[in-house]
C-alpha cells in the first residue's frame, strides 16, 4: 500500500511539471563548465552547447536532442519509449535531469571538473513495467560537428584497430561500388553500429579537427557489451549503447565521459588508457612468441565452402616436420599457424584432429619432434559456433565421411550428438530464436553464448587437450573478439545482460591461465581474433584486418591506445581490388611495420614486403617487440617520409640497461634522397649524446653507425642514408605494373650505451650422433687487409669477366675511362678476384664502386657467400653463390660517386657464371663503372662466457670462454634446429639467433 501510495505522489508531481512553464517548452538555460569547457541543457531536458571556452568552438549544433533513449523487449521486438523532462537543476560544476516514461524513470548527472577537459555523465534507470529494458542508449548526441564547418571534421573510432574518417558526415556511408580511399567500397563497410567486443575493439571514439574535439567513451567497468553508434548528417550522431536487462523495478547506473578537449584523438587515447589501466591487466607474453619476427600460415586441408565431405588432405601429421617446419626454420620463421587440421577440415566444434592426417599418436610424436629442433606449432579453433546437424549431416551417406568417422578415435562417440550437448550454449536472439544461423553443408551453424560455463568448460577442455596431450604450443581462438558479440537473452548461461560476449571473453581467457581444472604451460600461447581491449588483459596477441578489410584503416588508434600490447593484420585482396590495391596492400605492411604490429606470414601481391621487414625485424629481435608504442610523440620527418617511436620498456626487456628507442621509418618518395630525422632526446631520457646505428630495410642484412647532431632547440639530428626507391624488380618479378611503387624503410636505434650483438659460431650442418663446438662470440670490425682493386686496363687482384649475361664495353667519360654496361648491353657486370688472392677475402669484405650519378635508378652486389640459405637474389630462391647486398640508388646529380657497401659473410670461391666472385646487378638505363675496390675487415671475435644457449629446446650454458661441447644424439630427429643465445644481464647485448642443419 505504502509503495502505491508512493508511486502515485511521483506521478502527481510529474503532472504538475509537465504543466508548468518549464515542461511545456520554456528555453531557459542551465550551464555548468570551468575555465576549459561548458555544457548546456535546455529547460526542456535537451544537450543544447557542448562548449570549448579554449578555443570558443562549439560541438553541438541545431536544436538539441534528449541524451537517453531506452528499448523495451515487447513479444520479441525492440519498441523505443517516449522520455519526456521532469526537471532541470544546475549548479556551477553539475547539471542533472530527470526523465520519465509510461514505465521508467531516469535520472542524469554531468559533472564537471574544477579544471580539464573529461565531463562525466552518469544515468540511473529505474523499470517500472512488465517488460524488460534490453537496450540503452546513453549519452546519444545529434548534429556534432567540430565548429561551424564540418567538413574539416576527422573521426577515429575503433573499427578493429581502427579507422580514421575524414569528413564523416560525407564519408560515413558511401555507395557500393564507389572508389573510395583506393578501394571499390562494400555496402557492408556502411556500419553506424560497431558492436563492443567485435567490430569495436574498445569503447572509445573522437571527432575533432584541427583546434580540438570531442571525445565519448563507455567507463563501465562491469563491461556490458554494446556499441558505439556514429550516424552522417549535417553533422554526425554520436552515441554509447548497452546490450542490458533491466527487469520489473529494478535499477541500473551507467556510466559514461566525454572530453570537450585541445588536440586532436590522441587525447582520448590517453584519457582511455589512464582508465583501462586502473582494472585491466597487463598480458604476460611468453618471450619465444613476444620475439618470433613472423609466423606462416598452412592449410591441412581445403574445406571451407566445399560441396560434398570428399576432401582431400594437403598434408599429412610427418608433412608438419619434413615439408613446412624444415621451410619454416630455414628463414627464421620457426612457429606454423595450421588451419583445417580438424575432422573434416571445418572447425565449429568438433575439434577431433582429421583421421586422415594420420593417427593422434603421430601426431603427438610429430609435435615432439618439432619441439625438439625448437618449432612451434599453433592450431586454428573456433570457440564461436557450434554446428546444428554435425555430424548426423545431410550427406550422411557419403563415403568419405563414414570412412573418416570409422577412422575417428574411440571417444568420438561421446562427442558425436554435439548439438544435443551444446544447443542450450548458443545465444538467443529477442523472440528467442538461436543466435546468428548461418547455413553450411553440415548443417546450420549457430553463435554460442560465451558467457555461458558449460562451453567455456567444453573450449578450455580441447586447449588443454591441444597442449598437454598433443604438444602444441598454442592455440589460435578464431573470432574470440572479432565477430560481434551482439547479445544473448538465456538466462540459464547465469548472466545478467544480454550485452555478455566482453564478460563471457574476459572470464574464459581468465580460466585458461587460472583454473587448475584446464591450466596449461606456463609458455602457452594464445592468439585471437580481434581488436579486443577485454581479451588483451590476459590473452597474448590479437588478430584483425588493416585498412584492407575498409577504408581510412588507422591501426594507430590501438597502438597509441595500448602501447604495450601486440597485435597483428592480414591483408586480404577484396572484391574489386586490383593493381592500385595491390600496392595498398604493401603500403598496409608498412603501416604495420610503424605502429609496431605483427605482419603475419606473407603470401601474393604483397609477400615481399612482408618478408623484408620480417628480416629487419630478426635484426631487431631483442629490441622491437619490447618496445612501447609512442607514434609522432618526439620525432620528426620530412614530407613524403613516415616515422614513429618505439620506447624500449626496461621494465620487460632483459637486454639494455638504459634509454634505448627504436624509430621506424618508411619513406615514400619515388627519387632517392638522404633522409634527415630529428628526434627529441630530452623526451626520452638522453641527457647526452646517444649511440645511433641505423638498420636498413629492403634486402639489407647488416647495421651501420649513424653520426647525430644537436639543432638550435636541442633536437637530436640523424641524416640518413639514401631512401626512396630502393627496390626495383624486373617485370618478370613484378606482380602488378604498379610494382615500381614499393618504398623504402628502415629502423634508426639511439641508445645511451653501445648496442652490442652476440654471435653464435658453429658449423652450418654436422652427422647426427657426432659432436659439435659452438662459441658464442662478439664480433667486432678491425682493421683492414690488403686492397685489391680494378678498373678498366688495370687489375690489381681483381677483374671483370664476360659472360653472355653479362657483357660490357670499355668507354670514356668525363675524362674517367669505365665499363659501361645496360641498354642495349646487359645489366650485369662479373667480376673474379685472382687464385691467391680469393683465400684472403673470406669473411666481410667493404667494396667500393666509383660510379657515375648519370640518371635514375639503381645497382647492387651479388656475390659468393657462406651463408647456406642466402638472401634471394631471384623471389622466391635461394642460392649461397648469389648472396645480395642492399640496392644502393642513383639520385642523377651528374657527378662521379662511390658507394660503399659491406658484405659480411664472403667465401670468394668462383661459384657465379663464367667463375665469376662478384657481380654487380644494376636497374635502369646504362650504368658507367669507373672502378671496383675489395678490402677485407678484420673481425676480432671476443668471447662471451656464461650464454644461455638454446640449441631446439635443450638449454645449456657456456663456460667462461663461451665455449659448448654438445653430442646430437643418434635418436634426435634431422633437419633444421634453432640456435638462440642470450644474456639477460641488462648488458646491451642483444641475443644471438642462428640455425643448425643435423644430417644423416
Amino acid at each position: 500500500m505504502e509503495r502505491s501510495i508512493g508511486w502515485l505522489a511521483i506521478w502527481l508531481l510529474g503532472c504538475l511539471v509537465a504543466l508548468s512553464p518549464a515542461g511545456s517548452g520554456d528555453e531557459g538555460r542551465h550551464h555548468a563548465g570551468n575555465a576549459a569547457v561548458r555544457v548546456t541543457f535546455d529547460g526542456r531536458g535537451r544537450v543544447r552547447s557542448l562548449r570549448n571556452l579554449a578555443t570558443a568552438t562549439e560541438c553541438i549544433h541545431g536544436e538539441g536532442s534528449i541524451p537517453l533513449r531506452v528499448f523495451r523487449n515487447r513479444d520479441g521486438s525492440l519498441v523505443e519509449e517516449s522520455l519526456r523532462c521532469l526537471q532541470v537543476r544546475s549548479s556551477a560544476r553539475s547539471i542533472r535531469v530527470r526523465y520519465a516514461g509510461a514505465e521508467t524513470s531516469a535520472a542524469v548527472a554531468v559533472t564537471i571538473p574544477r579544471e580539464g577537459a573529461a565531463t562525466r555523465w552518469r544515468v540511473e534507470i529505474r523499470n517500472t513495467g512488465a517488460d524488460d529494458i534490453a537496450e540503452v542508449i546513453f549519452p546519444a548526441l545529434e548534429q556534432v560537428r567540430i565548429g561551424n564547418d564540418g567538413s574539416d571534421d576527422v573521426l577515429v573510432r575503433p573499427n578493429r584497430y581502427g579507422q580514421r574518417i575524414p569528413d564523416p558526415a560525407r564519408n560515413l556511408e558511401r555507395k557500393p561500388g564507389e572508389i573510395v580511399d583506393g578501394l571499390t567500397y562494400q555496402g557492408w563497410w556502411n556500419q553506424p553500429r560497431l558492436i563492443y567486443p567485435g567490430s569495436a575493439g574498445m569503447f572509445w571514439m573522437d571527432l575533432h579537427d584541427a583546434t580540438g574535439g570531442l571525445y565519448m567513451a563507455s567507463e563501465d567497468r562491469s563491461l556490458i557489451g554494446g556499441f558505439l553508434e556514429t550516424t552522417p548528417a549535417t553533422g554526425i550522431g554520436m552515441a554509447i549503447g548497452k546490450y542490458v536487462r533491466i527487469t520489473r523495478h529494478q535499477r541500473l547506473a551507467l556510466d559514461a565521459v566525454i572530453g570537450i578537449h585541445q588536440g586532436d584523438w590522441r587525447w582520448g587515447a590517453r584519457v582511455y588508457r589512464t582508465w583501462a589501466e586502473r582494472f585491466m591487466a597487463r598480458p604476460n607474453v611468453p618471450a619465444w612468441a613476444r620475439e618470433m619476427p613472423d609466423w606462416r600460415w598452412q592449410a591441412m586441408i581445403w574445406s571451407m565452402g566445399m560441396e560434398r565431405p570428399s576432401l582431400k588432405a594437403q598434408y599429412r601429421w610427418a608433412d608438419v616436420e619434413r615439408r613446412l617446419m624444415d621451410e619454416a626454420l630455414a628463414l627464421h620463421t620457426p612457429t606454423i599457424g595450421l588451419a583445417g587440421q580438424e575432422f573434416m577440415g571445418h572447425d565449429f566444434g568438433w575439434w577431433w584432429p582429421d583421421p586422415t592426417l594420420g593417427t593422434e599418436q603421430e601426431l603427438r610424436q610429430v609435435m615432439q619432434r618439432i619441439r625438439r629442433r625448437g618449432g612451434r606449432v599453433v592450431p586454428y579453433i573456433n570457440p564461436i559456433y557450434t554446428w546444428e546437424g554435425f555430424p548426423q549431416v545431410r550427406h550422411a551417406d557419403d563415403p568419405e565421411l563414414q570412412r573418416r568417422l570409422a577412422l575417428a578415435p574411440p571417444e568420438k562417440d561421446a562427442l558425436r550428438p554435439l548439438w544435443e550437448r551444446h544447443r542450450a550454449d548458443v545465444a538467443r536472439k529477442l523472440d528467442g530464436a538461436y543466435g546468428y544461423v548461418e547455413q553450411h553443408y553440415f548443417g546450420n551453424m549457430a553463435q554460442t553464448c560465451l558467457a555461458s560455463r558449460r562451453w567455456q568448460d567444453y573450449v578450455l577442455w580441447w586447449t588443454r587437450k591441444y597442449a598437454r596431450d598433443y604438444g602444441f604450443s598454442g592455440v589460435q581462438w578464431d573470432q574470440l573478439g572479432a565477430f560481434p558479440q551482439q547479445y544473448c537473452t538465456d538466462w540459464s548461461h547465469g548472466h545478467a545482460h544480454a550485452g555478455a560476449g566482453a564478460q563471457g571473453i574476459l572470464e574464459l581467457s581468465r580460466r585458461i591461465f587460472r583454473d587448475p581444472k584446464f591450466a596449461v604451460p606456463r609458455d602457452f600461447y594464445i592468439w585471437y581474433e580481434g581488436a579486443s581491449d577485454v581479451a588483451a588483459q590476459h590473452l597474448h596477441m590479437g588478430h584483425a584486418g588493416y585498412d584492407m578489410w575498409m577504408p581510412f584503416g588507422f591501426p594507430e588508434m590501438i597502438a597509441t591506445t595500448f602501447p604495450d600490447r601486440i597485435f597483428s593484420g592480414d591483408y586480404p585482396s577484396l572484391p574489386g581490388t586490383s593493381g592500385p590495391a595491390i600496392v595498398r596492400a604493401r603500403r598496409s605492411v608498412e603501416l604495420a611495420f610503424l605502429a609496431r604490429s605483427r605482419l603475419g606470414a606473407g603470401a601474393g601481391e604483397y609477400g615481399r614486403k612482408v618478408e623484408a621487414v620480417g628480416r629487419l625485424l630478426s635484426a631487431l629481435k631483442g629490441l622491437y617487440w619490447y618496445t612501447l608504442y609512442r607514434g609522432a610523440e618526439g620525432v620528426r620527418a620530412p614530407e613524403g617520409v613516415l616515422a614513429s617511436v618505439l620506447e624500449v620498456d626496461r621494465r620487460t626487456c632483459p637486454f639494455v640497461s638504459g634509454p634505448t628507442v627504436v624509430v621506424p621509418i618508411v619513406s615514400l618518395s619515388r627519387k632517392p634522397a638522404v633522409v634527415t630525422v630529428k628526434v627529441d632526446g630530452r623526451l626520452y631520457g638522453f641527457a647526452g649524446m646517444p649511440y645511433a646505428m641505423w638498420y636498413p630495410g629492403e634486402w639489407s642484412g647488416h647495421s651501420r653507425p649513424v653520426q647525430l647532431t644537436r639543432d638550435a632547440d636541442g633536437w637530436l639530428v640523424a641524416h640518413l642514408p639514401e631512401m626512396g626507391q630502393t627496390s626495383p624488380f624486373s617485370r618478370e618479378q613484378a606482380y602488378c605494373e604498379e610494382d615500381d611503387t614499393v618504398s623504402s624503410f628502415g629502423a634508426l636505434v639511439l641508445s645511451a650505451e653501445p648496442i652490442r650483438r652476440l654471435t653464435i659460431i658453429a658449423p652450418s650442418t654436422i652427422p647426427r650422433g657426432q659432436e659439435v663446438v659452438f662459441r658464442t662470440v662478439e664480433e667486432r670490425l678491425g682493421g683492414e687487409g690488403t686492397w685489391l682493386q680494378g678498373k678498366p686496363g688495370e687489375a690489381m687482384g681483381i677483374e671483370p669477366v664476360r659472360f653472355s649475361d653479362g657483357d660490357f664495353s670499355v668507354v670514356q667519360h668525363r675524362g674517367v675511362a669505365c665499363w659501361k654496361i645496360g641498354v642495349p648491353e646487359s645489366s650485369y657486370l662479373y667480376f673474379r678476384v685472382s687464385k691467391d688472392a680469393a683465400g684472403r677475402c673470406d669473411g666481410v669484405l667493404k667494396v667500393m664502386l666509383l660510379y657515375f650519378d648519370d640518371v635514375p635508378g639503381a645497382f647492387r652486389l651479388q656475390y659468393n657467400s657462406s651463408d647456406a640459405l642466402a638472401m634471394p637474389y631471384r623471389f622466391g630462391e635461394f642460392n649461397a653463390d648469389y648472396k645480395a647486398s642492399a640496392w644502393v640508388p642513383k639520385r642523377g646529380t651528374g657527378t662521379w660517386r662511390t658507394a660503399e657497401l659491406l658484405l659480411p659473410d664472403a667465401r670468394l670461391r668462383g661459384a657465379m657464371n663464367g667463375g665469376a666472385d662478384i657481380r654487380l646487378d644494376a636497374w635502369g638505363g646504362t650504368h658507367l663503372i669507373g672502378a671496383i675496390t675489395v678490402v677485407p675487415v678484420n673481425v676480432t671475435s671476443v668471447p662471451v662466457g656464461g650464454v644461455t644457449l638454446s640449441i631446439g629446446n635443450d638449454v645449456r650454458r657456456t663456460d667462461a670462454q663461451g665455449i659448448l661441447r654438445y653430442r646430437f644424439r643418434p635418436s634426435d630427429p634431422t633437419g633444421w634446429y634453432v640456435l638462440d643465445g642470450r644474456r639477460n644481464d641488462r648488458s646491451n647485448l642483444l641475443p644471438a639467433t642462428g640455425r643448425i642443419k643435423v644430417a644423416e
